[in-house]
């Protein structure tokens, strides 16, 4: 039985049928707009993905008329800092991966966050999802009280009441630390940033999976 791989990319959304072989049965894309609103920004509105999701199902679906799927695989741009309130509603544009305006920011959380790089094992680079929500706090202090969840594009669309990330991205957001405990309250505090409890894990991949090979 086929499965369905949608692709949410930063023009596009590319959703694919594919069979147990491996074959690609039918493919199709779904354009969204980019708003660059001023230099250095980049945004999308998160309810243009979900159309391009819509849209490129049904498309390839209409390829293939009567199919039925077992399963469906979602991924696409990371650091696309999606700003949701308590009703889980989009509070502003998402702030995308290639968005450039937050490089203070950045040069903020290395001043004021100590062991940073040994920490995390990254520099803050103005890409990464915490300089932008350091941005929101300072820019923009109405819309950073409505904020109760950050998520990215994937979780976005997913749309089940129940939020999910996969484990890679949400370690490359800046705010998942290797080394947790009383360093990263203390790194929230110091940016204040309201902690929650992390993501429960729901699934790990199989072994098999998991190993790698040459």
């Amino acid at each position: 039985m086929p499965v369905l791989g949608i692709d949410l990319g930063t023009s596009g959304c590319k959703t694919v049928l594919v069979a147990e072989d491996g074959r690609i049965l039918a493919s199709a894309t779904a354009e969204y707009p980019l708003s660059t609103p001023q230099p250095l920004w980049s945004e999308q509105n998160p309810t243009d993905w979900w159309r391009g999701v819509v849209a490129s199902v049904r498309a390839v679906l209409a390829q293939q008329p009567g199919v039925a799927v077992a399963g469906i695989g979602i991924g696409g741009q990371m650091h696309g800092a999606t700003l949701m309130d308590a009703q889980d509603r989009v509070v502003r544009p998402a702030i995308l991966w290639n968005d450039g305006r937050c490089q203070a920011e950045c040069d903020l959380l290395h001043q004021r966050v100590k062991g940073l790089i040994k920490e995390t094992g990254n520099r803050a680079l103005v890409g990464f999802t915490a300089p932008k929500l350091l941005w929101v706090q300072r820019h923009e202090p109405t819309v950073w009280k409505q904020v109760r969840s950050v998520l990215l594009g994937g979780g976005a669309v997913l749309g089940t009441g129940a939020f999910e990330e996969a484990m890679l991205e949400t370690e490359s957001r800046r705010l998942w630390i290797l080394a947790c405990g009383d360093w990263l309250l203390a790194v929230l505090a110091d940016v204040q940033v309201e902690p929650t409890p992390l993501l429960e894990v729901v699934r790990e991949c199989a072994k098999q999976a998991a190993q790698m090979k040459r």
